[in-house]
């Protein structure tokens, strides 16, 4: 995706559904987790479910030094966005196996959105990839790709 305001392809309301139950069962306000922490808010999915996105908003503690978003919360939040549009698919629980990220500039913004698609859904494994842009700016930071394994 070259822009990341072109929304029109992220539009299904069922795929979306899913995601929004998958949101609530995933963030637990009861208990700090990861995924409460980085507080994933999905924009939309594509009418077959293969490709999403997810907006992130920038949270203090994921501050480096320089006042950017720390590579690691980064790379949660792709390794979050992924997983979380996989299970939307799917409706089954998975686990990172592998997480390959490249950083092209600095997370200046106050948000950002994911853009993730599923390449392969195997028996036990799937591929996906995604990349983040500043919302603002429209400008690309990060790509990413990552295999995961169905759990359970």
């Amino acid at each position: 995706m070259t822009e990341q305001n072109s929304l029109d392809k992220f539009r299904s309301k069922e795929v979306e559904e899913r995601f929004q139950e998958l949101i609530s069962g995933v963030v637990n306000e009861e208990f700090e987790n990861m995924n409460t922490a980085l507080d994933p808010q999905p924009v939309g999915c594509s009418k077959d479910g293969t490709e999403c996105r997810i907006r992130f908003i920038k949270k203090d503690w994921e501050r480096n030094q320089r006042m950017q978003v720390h590579g690691g919360a980064v790379s949660g939040m792709m390794d979050t966005a992924m997983g979380m549009s996989i299970m939307a698919k799917s409706g089954r629980p998975v686990t990172t196996a592998e997480l390959n990220v490249s950083f092209i500039r600095p997370f200046l913004g106050e948000s950002f959105l994911i853009d993730t698609e599923i390449l392969y859904m195997g028996r036990n494994l799937i591929r996906t990839r995604s990349t983040a842009y500043d919302e603002e700016s429209g400008k690309l930071l990060a790509s990413a790709t990552a295999n995961f394994a169905y759990v359970g």
